[in-house]
């Protein structure tokens, strides 16, 4: 049985110039008969306690209107080097499939999880990977016939509060069924970011 979850990270040690390091442990689960999974990656977080309760407000919100999808988090983690300015994308345990499903959403997350920690920088060529895409021009889009086999796609920068412009991470949404706009989603996703930086 496919696991969806994806990730747990664990305090590491405070560096010579103050940044905490961690240590994000992917667990992976395939089936009984490949058993788990895992793969330890140094990684310096950003998140927290207002970016947590923020993507946890929009995957409670969420509305599927009775058709398969699924919307995932990216986070964003600094890449340690204070010249670049990218920094890479983690796929996050933080998802909400819907109550219907779909082998095309498992197969996607799957390949989500086994390519879920890339480094995203200006001049990097991130190809036709869609979250990597808008963590590049920080500007939210959907797409259909892309990376999620002919799935809809919507992408959407999430910022920490009160930051000028500081990536958090990135909410993707996929559906099974493609869309013909996905304005009512973004202005769902807003409606519920909002709502919790107002708080």
């Amino acid at each position: 049985m496919l696991d969806l979850s994806g990730s747990k990270s664990l305090k590491g040690v405070t560096s010579q110039d103050g940044k905490q390091s961690s240590f994000k442990i992917v667990k992976m689960t395939v089936g009984p008969e490949f058993g788990p999974c895992f793969l330890i990656k140094p990684y310096i977080s950003t998140s927290d306690v207002k970016i947590d309760s923020r993507v946890k407000r929009v995957l409670d919100d969420i509305d599927f209107q009775g058709k398969p999808g699924l919307v995932q988090f990216w986070e964003c983690g600094a890449s340690g080097d204070r010249e670049d300015n990218g920094c890479y994308l983690l796929l996050t345990d933080r998802v909400r499939v819907s109550g219907i499903r779909d082998n095309r959403l498992e197969a996607y997350r799957w390949t989500c999880l086994n390519n879920n920690y890339r480094f995203v920088g200006r001049e990097k060529n991130v190809g036709n990977w869609f979250a990597g895409r808008a963590a590049q021009t920080k500007v939210a889009d959907y797409q259909y016939d892309g990376e999620a086999s002919g799935m809809g796609q919507l992408v959407v920068p999430v910022y920490h509060p009160g930051a000028v412009l500081k990536l958090a991470g990135i909410l993707e949404i996929v559906t099974a069924q493609r869309n013909e706009t996905y304005t009512a989603d973004f202005n769902q996703i807003q409606s519920s970011l909002m709502t919790c930086r107002s708080k």
